[in-house]
């Protein structure tokens, strides 16, 4: 998204310009880390449909099924 660009390209300017760790492989090492992160919640937080999600009650599984088109592949 744009603003993932706004933030990323200063920041990845700065940890350039730093010595640690030979200065540019540091924005690498920072970018790649957050997205293992970003996967890691990905995993335990996202489903595929409401149905498999444990923590939303019936009835709203109900509302939203009935509201959202179904997918043809």
């Amino acid at each position: 998204s744009n603003f993932g660009t706004v933030i990323s390209l200063p920041v990845s300017g700065w940890l350039c310009s730093l010595e640690l760790w030979g200065g540019w492989p540091l924005a690498f090492y920072l970018f790649g880390g957050l997205g293992i992160i970003w996967y890691v919640f990905w995993l335990f937080f996202i489903y595929d449909t409401p149905a498999q999600h444990p923590r939303i009650d019936l009835e709203e599984k109900l509302y939203i099924e009935a509201c959202v088109e179904p997918k043809h592949d």
